[in-house]
């Protein structure tokens, strides 16, 4: 198992984030993610797709434009932008960030941030990296309907 790159948030915060990289998939409408650590779907750790219509227009615009400077972990000649993700418990969503210059919404660069309960398989990533035992994505609770008696 290759161990995954823990770092620190952009914004200068003592949080935690894992590294990873992704790329445009302009051919399927996807921002593709590899990320190194612990097997889910990779030998390597995981390969994940977030539809760009989770993500604002302009801001995909601007991701196009980040520099691609890291090479496939799956061996191909595609290149990637790393970029940095960290599981927010209480939005159930990730904050991925992106240092690239020019700046799009942050001092550093860009950050954005997608429903966890659509990718299943990043926060089976997330926790497995952290050393957390089992986290599951919030599903949203049925309306519960009390019938009171007279």
């Amino acid at each position: 198992m290759e161990q995954p790159t823990i770092v620190k948030s952009r914004t200068g915060l003592d949080l935690q984030y894992l590294q990873i990289q992704a790329r445009i998939r302009n051919e399927d409408g996807t921002l593709h993610i590899q990320g190194l650590g612990v097997e889910v779907n990779r030998n390597y750790g995981i390969s994940a797709d977030i539809n760009l219509s989770e993500i604002d227009g302009n801001f995909v615009i601007w991701l196009d434009q980040v520099p691609k400077l890291y090479v496939s972990m799956a061996g191909t000649d595609k290149k990637y932008f790393v970029c940095q993700m960290r599981y927010v418990s209480s939005t159930d969503s990730f904050n991925i960030q992106v240092s690239s210059d020019p700046h799009y919404n942050t001092f550093y660069g860009g950050a954005f941030n997608i429903q966890a309960i659509k990718h299943a398989d990043l926060l089976s990533f997330w926790a497995k990296c952290m050393g957390i035992p089992s986290l599951e994505p919030q599903k949203s609770q049925p309306e519960m309907i009390v019938e009171i008696e007279d």
